[in-house]
């Protein structure tokens, strides 16, 4: 095979790359969504039910019940912290540390935390079940929290009845455990067949 030819094929797997991507990404209907939320302990830790298979903490105040607002309306669901296998670049895969993660960093105030380990911050991550109108979506979670101000990145993984297939992406912050904070983001559904593209 040519130079030309060997050009011209990696031109066409390029471009059908690219339309099969494009094609997807019009395949998602996505909606802003924005409000408030706040947690509280749940003892019954009702995460394990909803969003089984993963290795949950299951320590006293590691889930929770969720609160939230959405276009006025109110919903509700369960979280809890999980247990998640993180590699620190120096070590490879020799590393066995993991989440959640209490750091002591150099010059920032640090304090005895409730498992008796001493942090200035702490990594964690976690999994939520929404209950929404229309089904269930469903979230793998990641943050940082100093004393009781956290932020957090939470990436839908799927949902149930309308929210099945979902993806995007939603973030919070504030001092969501008690007093409570906000969340903004977009939640993307598969588009109904007949509205595709490729089914003409």
């Amino acid at each position: 095979m040519n130079k030309n030819k060997i050009i011209s094929s990696i031109t066409l797997m390029v471009a059908g790359v690219l339309s099969i991507a494009g094609s997807e990404a019009h395949e998602y209907h996505c909606n802003l969504v924005s409000g408030s939320v706040v947690l509280a302990p749940d003892a019954g830790c009702g995460i394990k039910n909803a969003y089984p298979g993963l290795t949950y903490v299951g320590l006293p105040n590691t889930c929770f019940s969720v609160r939230l607002t959405m276009g006025g309306r109110k919903f509700s669901g369960v979280a809890g912290l999980t247990a998640e296998g993180m590699a620190h670049p120096l070590e490879g895969s020799r590393s066995q540390r993991g989440t959640p993660a209490m750091l002591k960093e150099q010059g920032l105030p640090a304090v005895t935390n409730e498992f008796g380990l001493v942090e200035s911050r702490r990594l964690f991550t976690g999994r939520t079940a929404l209950s929404l109108s229309g089904g269930k979506v469903y979230t793998a979670d990641a943050g940082v929290a100093a004393g009781p101000s956290s932020t957090e990145q939470m990436l839908i993984t799927g949902g149930s009845g309308v929210y099945a297939g979902a993806k995007g992406t939603i973030y919070t912050t504030g001092d969501l455990v008690g007093k409570g904070g906000g969340y903004f983001g977009k939640i993307c559904t598969p588009a109904p067949r007949s509205s595709r593209r490729d089914d003409d």
